[in-house]
């Protein structure tokens, strides 16, 4: 049973139709822009070792047929058993290349489309990076550890380049693209959000305007095809919209809520997951923000954990719930069902290709196919 709640905004300019300089929620609006200060440029730290190619990876697919709740049906669920490295991947994207690229402990991972894996290191300095985007050809990483920044990867030579970011940006913990290709970042544990300008390397800032006095921690961002650029605080339990040059929030109410992974819907909606409030949200063009029950066997979780979450091509967004071993499907209309996955997984990164694949980051990597 679907359970849906209608939020009151606290602050009425946040999610407007129109926001003169942040764009739009629907089609055809305005690209995204940023009116903040100019704060520096990309700095070079350091590239991949000389030689640096794909190296092969030893893995064993394991097949395991499984069912989703409610409407979902027979689910087939792919684990990659990789033999070199016992560490977990950090995060998933689809590359340039419509490969899945898995980040970890100072290498990217690849999944051909025969299954075959293979792996390149990161550039010193590049290690722990917990999020990742495809843009202009290449990988984009927001690298937390033990140097900060972004890399940049191209995906046919696997060679990397490790870039520092200015402050307040340095500690980067979520990262995406807009349509024209220009990078956006949060910054970690800092209200600010920054867009790389992709052709000069010039990084730009907007923050929010008057000190907060509780914790941040900016864990999802995302960029509409209308030029909105929204992002979450998981830490203060808020939604932020970037207008302007100002970082502006609505708070979702109750120390409950941590709203993590965001994604746009081929609608122009927003949603993002909040698992603190045992729901998944949804941003309507007209700026009401809609609640959507998880389903009972996850209503007693106790770990507010950040999750990703992804729009797949039929038009439904799936999402990770690490504490339940498990990922989520959300309709457009709010119909949520569930499939469990292996424990334990702890599933966090999720990424969808253009074939309908979950790919998922757990204790190795898992590729999730309706149907038999």
């Amino acid at each position: 049973m679907r359970t849906q709640t209608f939020l009151t905004l606290t602050t009425a300019a946040l999610f407007p139709l129109v926001s003169s300089g942040c764009g739009d929620l629907t089609e055809g609006g305005s690209s995204a822009t940023l009116e903040g200060r100019e704060i520096g440029s990309l700095a070079l730290v350091s590239t991949s070792p000389t030689g640096t190619g794909f190296t092969p990876v030893a893995a064993t697919p394991r097949v395991v047929s499984t069912a989703g709740t409610g409407t979902i049906g027979p689910v087939k669920v792919t684990y990659f058993d990789l033999a070199d490295n016992p560490v977990a991947p950090d995060a998933v994207t689809i590359g340039p290349d419509g490969a899945p690229w898995y980040s970890r402990a100072g290498e990217l991972v690849r999944v051909a489309a025969d299954d075959s894996v293979s792996k390149v290191p990161m550039p010193s300095g590049a290690g722990f990076a917990p999020a990742l985007v495809a843009a202009r050809g290449s990988l984009w990483l927001a690298n937390w550890a033990p140097n900060q920044g972004v890399v940049r990867v191209d995906p046919t030579t696997g060679e990397g380049t490790l870039f520092s970011i200015p402050t307040p940006l340095s500690r980067p913990t979520a990262i995406t693209a807009d349509k024209q290709g220009d990078i956006w970042v949060t910054g970690g544990d800092q209200p600010v959000v920054g867009r790389l300008d992709a052709h000069d390397g010039v990084f730009v800032v907007a923050q929010e305007g008057a000190p907060q006095p509780i914790t941040v921690t900016t864990a999802g961002i995302v960029v509409t095809a209308g030029g909105a650029v929204f992002v979450s605080d998981y830490s203060g339990g808020r939604i932020g919209r970037v207008h302007g040059s100002d970082l502006v929030w609505t708070d979702l109410g109750g120390n409950s809520h941590a709203p993590s992974g965001m994604a746009a819907a081929a609608d122009g909606s927003i949603w993002f997951v909040d698992l603190g409030g045992r729901q998944v949200g949804r941003i309507d063009a007209a700026g009401k923000v809609h609640t959507y029950a998880l389903p009972p066997e996850l209503q007693n979780l106790s770990d507010k954990s950040a999750s990703s979450i992804a729009a797949a091509p039929d038009g439904t967004l799936w999402f990770t719930v690490p504490e339940a071993d498990g990922v989520v499907r959300v309709t457009s209309a709010g119909d949520v069902a569930y499939v469990s996955l292996e424990q334990p997984s702890l599933p966090r990164g999720l990424a969808i290709d253009a074939h309908g694949a979950i790919w998922v980051t757990t204790f190795s990597m898992a590729r999730i196919e309706l149907g038999n």
